[in-house]
């Protein structure tokens, strides 16, 4: 079981990557690994803990974001889109 400190570590480490992305380029095999972890943590921390409902919320968008911007070119849309979705994430799991 992951405790709160370390998916709340994945989520900062996922938004410090999302932050260094730029539309120039396809991600590094690093980023890309790390934005899959908290992709999977984000996933599993679901079911895990399937009666808290606006952090279960926030991890779903988080996985619904994370994973065309893992599969598919970055672009400026899907990086915003992400920031947010994580910043959200981040701020459910201080609450």
């Amino acid at each position: 079981m992951v405790s709160i400190d370390q998916e709340l570590k994945a989520a900062k480490d996922a938004l410090v990557t999302i932050e260094k992305l730029s539309i120039a380029g396809p991600l590094s095999e690093a980023r890309i690994e790390i934005l899959r972890y908290a992709c999977r943590l984000a996933a599993h921390q679901m079911t895990t803990f399937s009666g808290e409902s606006p952090l279960n919320e926030a991890r779903h968008n988080v996985r619904d974001v994370l994973t065309p911007l893992i599969v598919q070119a970055p672009t400026q849309e899907r990086i915003d889109k992400a920031k947010v979705a994580v910043d959200e994430w981040i701020n459910q799991l201080r609450s």
